[in-house]
């Protein structure tokens, strides 16, 4: 027959071992839970990932469609260079037409606004000089250098709202020598709205 004391340390080994079982289940369901909670985190973030992926690509393209139609101007100008204001006016309202994401257009020999499209509320760009005022000693380079266009912004624009510059530059033919740069303004409202920005879900946020 069993002493006391076997009985006794029996019912504490039978309790120990309750006891890990319980510590173990305890355990498993928390890393059970841990390993789900990243998993569900790691679904949703990339499911945000691949909306503002889609929203980037968007954004890209409609800037790069208002910006393909100003290259029309630059050619122009690149065979023109004697461009005068009425011609300029001519093919300017063209181009706004087909791009209306365009808050207006400016032409720039040598960097100073000398033209621009339309002109009410856009006269006190006249005159301006862009290697004053926007572009950076880095980004007249790369205009130079790869004869693509830059971008600055978003900026704060006079008429209020808020507005992505891109400037385009201009070669003359005959002669390959620099001539000036196009300079338009987008208007990120009407660009946004464009592909939609303005009807995200709730819970979305966007910096540019």
């Amino acid at each position: 027959m069993a002493t006391p004391t076997r009985v006794n340390m029996f019912h504490r080994l039978i309790w120990v071992a309750r006891l890990g079982v319980l510590l173990l289940v305890i355990v498993v369901a928390i890393s059970l839970d841990a390993s789900s909670s990243s998993s569900h985190r790691n679904e949703v973030r990339q499911q945000w990932q691949t909306k503002a992926d889609d929203i980037s690509l968007k954004l890209q393209s409609s800037i790069l469609q208002n910006i393909q139609t100003v290259w029309g101007l630059a050619a122009n100008v690149s065979i023109q260079p004697d461009i005068n204001g009425q011609r300029f006016r001519e093919l300017a309202a063209v181009i706004i037409s087909l791009a209306p994401e365009l808050q207006n257009i400016g032409l720039a020999p040598g960097f100073v606004i000398r033209h621009i499209y339309p002109l009410e509320g856009n006269t006190a760009a006249l005159g301006l000089d862009l290697t004053a005022q926007s572009l950076s000693p880095e980004q007249i380079d790369a205009l130079l250098d790869s004869r693509r266009e830059v971008f600055s912004g978003p900026i704060n624009l006079v008429q209020g709202g808020q507005g992505l510059a891109g400037r385009i530059p201009i070669f003359e033919q005959a002669t390959g020598e620099f001539w000036g740069v196009v300079s338009v303004i987008l208007d990120l409202e009407k660009l946004y709205s464009s592909i939609g920005l303005d009807r995200l879900e709730d819970g979305f946020n966007l910096a540019l």
